[in-house]
């Protein structure tokens, strides 16, 4: 029975090394004429280069060969490599090992040659999981030289079983895979259209306990902002004063007694809007650096994360500023990547960054998916001159090549330089990066996600790794680095999607792949992947809340179903390393957590507690607990009116929550409720029998808006030293005026109500001997303008907004970051 292709993984086993099969130097040719393409596609005739190894895989070479050998005998041949070892194909159809020195290429074929030849490698066959390098080539009997594609036909083979990532070997491979995503006219399909967001109680950062911090999602992580203290000054990012247009690093001195914030100099970090910057707070070699990140293009990253061409030519900044003079600050380390931030988080000196870039190419889009054609770049390292007829090998490349003219793998990727020097270098190799599992009927992406470890100390010390896909976010705990991205079960029949028309029932749930990454410095090494059911949700910053890490394990909070039609629940999955292999075991889960149509909207992990709040008509509060990670238990449920967006952990026995009150929908349960203003709620989480929500407070009315509810960047916290009391503050856009210019019917829940103010609301949060919440007053900035009060009047008006707002506490002072300006006060002397 003649051997197929599957039959290389079967004597490869054989091999107790790769077959090395030397070095080849290419000839170059003027024969024009001469080209190679093939046509790779699953037998449902889709185009593609990934597959499961439970697919059927069809393969063909088409030939042209040079005029002058047309109607001449000649040979054909086929060599492939598989994992390393190199294999040909005989004329009795077998393959087998070729060991190239002292060996011989061998035919497979002899046949008169045509204007174009037809050669079939594969017709309806499997494949084991693995890479696979295909070359054909042609001779013809009164010539000496061989003729063969520059680069192979790529084949990338995943094991349905695994969710595993495949370590690029070939940069070839590589480039037809992204050559391949770039053809994608429908964009890109595997990412949601949220992503990353840029219970700890300080950023690590050295600074005096009676300052507030960053407020972060691990303790030991930092997260960048929009502002920082060393506890004496403040740093900020804010327009230039000299040139709105760019933004510029702007240093305070603040001092709580009296209250008062000081600017000391502006520092120039980019021009024209060079994108959402943000910073971090630093030692590097003994002096206090701000470490500032910003990206070329600005506006909503969300928004055009549809778009490719948005990441194709892109670039960030990382510049080091020494601070050790707030007054006289001095740019040290100036790094420019050639690809997007789009988050990041520092860890015991190492600032690990996520960037995003699209490889571009010179190709136009094609339905359902490209022709893979050779890409003309250089040949193979591991072909060699042949001993056994001194023949020579030329090199024919593509006639209409997907990559242009003098592009290689190197171009595609991203590259670092430092200082604004001319020259650059890789930011990662091809072979450092790995391609997530594909199904030959899912649409390609040309993404290339990579994260790189920046040693602050040893900036040129750099390393990375990336990933070729789409990724929805990433969490990282003190050890490992984890992204995770939604897969969609949906298949392709032609341009359409397999659910199109289609009961929705039938389609199986979404899926969550998670890639864990170990962070031991000098290495981002993959420790495995795993699947969970359900998906992380739809806002960005909330998406790693829904992660947490504690003692290997990894808690994932998942939604399932629909809103819709009920049948949506949440879940959560403990994973942890596997012992024997790359892969993420499940060790156990939750299921069914919330009554039917509710959906998640607040997730935190503390350790072996989880809390998670679902919400429809009413806030059901869960309390688990991971002690034993193989049987997680649901220690308590409350239920109350409204819902948390955010929940902060207060030590073990508290939980403080911030969200909305709401108002059941009595005309229409099944439409859920009316949310209304802004709700605080300190719970007692303390005992599993008496979980119980001590306090709550209620700002304004239905409109009420707070960004802590978006970006818990925006909470301020600063505990007591001395007894059981903390403070905390939040911008608030309150809603509470009646308009005098509508038809409103204000006895509704429905009616949403006018602006009436904007500041920083502070309050005291009391877990001793007398438990609860304590308004200390409000900093007011903006107020509705006299002349907008007459009803007959026209009248617009700005800063009533909290996007960015930040605020810093200064043991009883603080101060407040609004509109680009610092207000300072001391809290008793806040309004109520």
């Amino acid at each position: 029975m003649k051997k197929t292709l599957i039959s290389i993984f079967i004597s490869s086993l054989a091999v107790s090394a790769p077959v090395n099969a030397g070095t080849f130097v290419p000839v170059k040719h003027d024969s024009k004429d001469v080209n190679f393409s093939y046509s790779l596609r699953n037998t449902k005739n889709v185009l593609s280069n990934t597959f499961l190894s439970t697919e059927q895989i069809d393969l063909q070479f088409k030939i042209k060969v040079k005029s002058s050998d047309l109607g001449q005998q000649g040979d054909l041949f086929l060599v492939a490599n598989y994992q390393g070892a190199w294999f040909q194909k005989t004329e009795q159809g077998n393959w087998v090992v070729w060991r190239g020195e002292g060996g011989t290429l061998l035919p497979f074929s002899s046949q008169v040659l045509n204007k174009e030849n037809t050669v079939i490698v594969l017709r309806k066959e499997n494949l084991p999981a693995g890479e696979f390098l295909v070359y054909a080539g042609y001779k013809a009997k009164q010539g000496e030289t061989i003729f063969y594609n520059a680069t192979p036909a790529t084949v990338l083979v995943f094991d349905k079983q695994s969710a595993g990532l495949h370590p690029v070997k070939s940069e070839s491979l590589f480039a037809n895979y992204l050559a391949h995503g770039s053809s994608n006219r429908f964009g890109l399909f595997r990412a949601n259209d949220v992503m990353f967001s840029t219970v700890a109680e300080s950023s690590g950062s050295g600074s005096p306990a009676s300052v507030s911090q960053t407020n972060l999602q691990e303790r030991g992580v930092d997260e960048a902002d929009k502002i920082k203290t060393d506890g004496n000054n403040l740093y900020t990012l804010e327009a230039c004063e000299t040139d709105k247009n760019n933004q510029c690093l702007v240093s305070y001195k603040i001092q709580e007694s009296p209250a008062a914030s000081t600017q000391l100099s502006q520092f120039g970090v980019s021009k024209n809007n060079y994108g959402r910057g943000n910073i971090y707070l630093s030692k590097v070699n003994g002096s206090t650096n701000i470490i500032y990140q910003g990206r070329s293009f600005d506006g909503d990253m969300f928004g055009r994360w549809y778009s490719p061409y948005y990441w194709q030519k892109t670039q960030s900044k990382i510049k080091f500023i020494d601070i050790e003079q707030p007054e006289n600050m001095q740019l040290g380390t100036d790094i420019t990547l050639d690809t997007s931030i789009i988050s990041s988080r520092l860890i015991d000196g190492v600032l690990y960054v996520v960037t995003r870039k699209n490889a571009y190419f010179d190709v136009q889009p094609i339905e359902p998916f490209p022709l893979i054609k050779p890409i003309d770049v250089a040949p193979p390292k591991v072909i060699e001159e042949l001993v056994a007829k001194e023949v020579k090998i030329k090199v024919v490349g593509n006639d209409s090549p997907i990559v242009p003219e003098g592009q290689t793998i190197s171009d595609l990727l991203p590259t670092i330089s430092f200082d604004g020097g001319l020259s650059t270098e890789p930011l990662v190799q091809a072979t450092d990066c790995y391609i997530p599992k594909q199904v030959s009927d899912k649409y390609a992406s040309n993404t290339i996600i990579t994260i790189t470890a920046i040693p602050l100390d040893n900036p040129k010390g750099h390393y990375s790794t990336c990933i070729a896909g789409e990724v929805d976010t990433f969490y990282a705990s003190t050890k490992a680095l984890y992204l995770a991205t939604r897969y969609y079960p949906v298949q392709m029949s032609g341009n359409t999607f397999l659910f199109e028309g289609v009961d929705k029932s039938q389609v199986p749930e979404v899926t969550t792949e998670i890639h864990k990454f170990s962070l031991a410095k000098g290495a981002l090494d993959y420790k495995g992947s795993g699947s969970v059911l359900g998906h992380l949700g739809w806002q960005a910053d909330k998406q790693p809340f829904r992660m947490g890490e504690h003692n290997g394990v990894l808690k994932v909070a998942t939604s399932l179903g629909e809103t819709w039609n009920n049948t949506s629940t949440s879940r959560v999955t403990l994973l942890r390393e596997a012992n024997d292999g790359q892969y993420l075991d499940e060790v156990s889960y939750l299921d069914n957590l919330g009554k039917p149509g509710e959906r998640l909207f607040a997730a935190r992990f503390i350790e072996d507690r989880a809390y998670l709040v679902t919400f429809k008509q009413t806030d059901p509060l869960y309390v688990l607990d991971f002690t034993d990670p193989e049987k997680p238990l649901v220690l308590g449920e409350l239920e109350i009116n409204g819902y948390s967006d955010y929940l902060h952990p207060i030590g073990k026995g508290y939980l403080l929550g911030i969200g909305k009150d709401a108002v059941p929908n009595e005309e229409n349960p099944d439409a859920g409720a009316f949310y209304q203003g802004l709700k605080l709620s300190l719970f007692d989480v303390s005992s599993k029998d008496n979980l119980r929500e001590i306090e709550s407070v209620v700002l304004g009315k239905r409109g009420t808006e707070s960004s802590v509810l978006s970006d818990h960047h925006a909470l301020a916290w600063l505990p007591s030293q001395e007894n059981n009391k903390a403070t905390l503050t939040i911008p608030v856009q309150l809603h509470d005026r009646k308009s005098e210019n509508n038809f409103t019917v204000y006895d509704h829940p429905s009616a949403y109500y006018d602006w009436t103010h904007t500041g920083l609301y502070t309050f005291t949060i009391n877990t001793g001997d007398n438990p609860g919440i304590v308004t200390a007053g409000q900093l007011i900035t903006d107020t509705l303008p006299e002349k907008c009060k007459d009803k007959n009047s026209y009248c617009s008006f700005s800063g009533q907004y909290t996007y960015n707002d930040r605020a810093v506490i200064q043991g009883e002072t603080i101060h407040y970051i609004h509109n680009n300006t610092v207000v300072s006060s001391k809290i008793s002397d806040l309004k109520n």
